[in-house]
């Protein structure tokens, strides 16, 4: 995606209610997938510059009386889903405020908990409402987390999931092209803690490029997510492993590429068809490092692309 088009899709995003609603995201021919992990990432960055106003002391208590005072007048389920539309706060983080309140007027125990004790039982208590003593507040903050696309228990376990199916495919087309690997488990027993997703056991030339090692992220590549997935993840890999790539699979911003690239990670939004295979040291093919992975060495596909369905 080139930049001029990610920087209309932002602007799009910012004149939408947070948390967005999938319904909401169509724009253009953009793949939705594409659009609602924009959607996630301009979200959680809003999120992040405003949750200050929110987290105070005096301000919360205003909300837990603004909530319980709807329960009491008998406003219809929702209540506090309403109250974080109207705040533009994570339905799932008002939640959570507010069960610290209501925990705290309602539970003796929980009063007496020490700091990490209380944050370790209301994590607890946002995971699994149900035992609230009062059914309405339950039923309240169940609505909110399963309403929270980017916060709280239920998005965190549908980006695992999602994450999950991403590398899963990833590795069942490798399978199938005949290309062996190493997987995060593999590497674990093996000592490694840092490890990407997949691990070649014989290097790849793809787009000209050296690759050792690839990485699966199930969502789109912009500026500070690349940069961050870049000083957390992949410079460690390449100190590693040497160069690799990584499949942004609802694509990233193209400009990223050249710099990515300088810093040997090739970017992709799949994994290419046309895989050139080197061959080992040790049956006498010199190998082709990243400085000469662009040379005038013939190699052939290793599949034909007619073959690659």
């Amino acid at each position: 995606m080139d930049r001029q088009e990610y920087n209309a899709i932002v602007r799009w995003i910012s004149r939408l209610s947070f948390p967005v609603n999938n319904e909401e995201l169509v724009f253009c021919n953009v793949d939705r997938n594409t659009l609602g992990s924009i959607a996630c990432h301009e979200y959680v960055r809003h999120t992040k510059r405003t949750i200050y106003q929110h987290n105070k002391p005096h301000i919360i208590a205003k909300y837990y009386k603004q909530f319980m005072d709807g329960l009491s007048a008998g406003e219809p389920a929702g209540v506090l889903l309403r109250m974080a539309s109207r705040l533009q706060v994570a339905p799932a983080l008002l939640a959570k405020f507010v069960l610290n309140c209501y925990a705290n007027d309602t539970d003796d125990e929980y009063r007496e908990l020490a700091d990490r004790g209380k944050r370790q039982r209301l994590a607890q208590l946002v995971r699994e409402p149900d035992g609230l003593r009062d059914p309405r507040v339950s039923a309240e903050v169940r609505l909110c987390v399963l309403s929270d696309n980017g916060y709280g228990p239920m998005a965190e376990m549908i980006k695992l999931t999602v994450g999950l199916e991403y590398e899963l495919r990833l590795k069942k087309q490798l399978t199938l092209m005949g290309v062996p690997f190493l997987d995060e488990e593999d590497l674990r027993r093996r000592g490694q803690d840092k490890t990407p997703d997949v691990l070649l056991d014989v290097p790849i030339a793809v787009s000209g490029c050296v690759v050792n090692w690839i990485e699966s992220k199930a969502s789109f590549g912009d500026d500070e997510t690349h940069e961050g997935y870049m000083r957390d993840q992949y410079e460690k890999y390449w100190n590693r492993f040497g160069p690799g790539m990584v499949i942004y699979w609802f694509g990233f911003i193209e400009d990223l590429l050249p710099a990515a690239s300088a810093r040997h990670v090739l970017l992709q939004d799949h994994l290419p068809e046309e895989l050139v295979e080197f061959m080992e040291p040790e049956l006498g093919v010199t190998p082709v490092d990243a400085a000469g992975a662009d040379s005038d060495l013939q190699m052939g596909p290793l599949f034909d692309s007619d073959d690659s369905d």
